[in-house]
């Protein structure tokens, strides 16, 4: 008896220093090993924290190596038994790259209770992504497409048909080009700057705010997608106020607004309505990354309106 007490001390004690030296885990999985060129595969990032540590950063941004984040999905939050906390984020995530490709490691933060950092690292995940064009396919009978085809007439007899709507179209284009940059210029007046530049300093006003450091995330994505609207409507005349994320997105595409513009809205848009509506806990990071993705959009939009406008005036 005594023998077998000694053994359960030792065990004991011994699982003691073991459990304190791993106050933060995680482990990552994906719900498809195999998936073809832009399929979504969902990336799970399970953490499990002592009592007492917080979870500060995720790890996952919009990018994972050379995979693409589609969405943040809501993260699932449950108690431990020891007083600990389960946190388990996911993401919709894809590649356009075919291949034997990895999820590289994740690293996840946290604070402790006495204020130090404790990170870990998930494992690397292997991810194949194939063709849609399968190897029993024979790709080379893919034909390219026929031009349309003239029956009866001419090309000069055609172009002569067309010509009063193309001329009619060239017209409305012109109108629609004089107005714009009209309204450029009238925007530019209002108080000496363009549209991107009073966007630019909004958002480095709010970055300077500090709000996600302060635990007011909702707030400082209210003031983003509030400059990001305004800039938008008064750029564009797009009714961006009345629209949703999904609803501008489109709008945007078919006014043809750069990529790269209408991307980075969307995705802060959309960040925003997780950050007001979710019951997941948005994290400062992305909020972080969100106001340089803005910040790099909007020098980038300020120097092209200023070419725009110094073209106009030397006109």
């Amino acid at each position: 008896m005594r023998t077998l007490l000694a053994a359960l001390a030792l065990a004991l004690l011994a699982a003691g220093p073991a459990s304190a030296a791993d106050p933060l885990t995680a482990v990552a999985s994906i719900d498809r090993t195999k998936i073809t060129v832009g399929d979504p595969v969902v990336l799970s990032v399970a953490v499990e924290a002592a009592s007492g540590y917080r979870i500060t950063d995720p790890g996952v941004a919009r990018v994972v190596g050379e995979l693409e984040v589609l969405e943040v999905l809501g993260a699932q939050q449950s108690r431990l038994a020891n007083g600990g906390t389960r946190l388990v984020f996911r993401y919709r995530v894809t590649s356009y790259r075919v291949g034997d490709l990895a999820i590289p490691p994740i690293e996840i933060g946290a604070d402790g209770p006495d204020g130090a950092k404790v990170t870990v690292r998930t494992a690397e995940l292997p991810l194949k992504v194939e063709s849609v064009i399968l190897p029993e396919e024979d790709a080379s009978d893919i034909k390219p497409l026929k031009p349309q085809l003239v029956i009866g007439t001419s090309f000069a007899a055609e172009l002569q048909r067309w010509a009063p709507f193309i001329a009619a179209a060239a017209v409305l284009l012109v109108a629609a080009l004089v107005f714009l940059l009209r309204r450029r210029r009238k925007a530019a007046a209002e108080d000496g700057r363009t549209a991107a530049e009073r966007a630019l300093a909004e958002i480095e006003r709010i970055s300077a705010l500090g709000l996600p450091e302060k635990g007011r995330v909702a707030e400082h994505y209210e003031l983003l997608g509030a400059a990001l609207r305004r800039f938008v409507a008064d750029k564009y005349g797009l009714p961006a106020r009345e629209r949703t994320a999904r609803e501008l997105r489109a709008e945007m595409e078919r006014a043809g607004i750069d990529p790269q513009q209408r991307s980075t809205i969307f995705e802060v848009l959309s960040e925003g309505d997780v950050a007001r509506f979710s019951s997941a806990r948005p994290y400062p990071a992305h909020a972080k990354l969100a106001v340089t993705s803005c910040l790099t959009v909007m020098k980038r939009a300020a120097i092209d309106e200023r070419l725009t406008l110094s073209e106009v005036a030397t006109e």
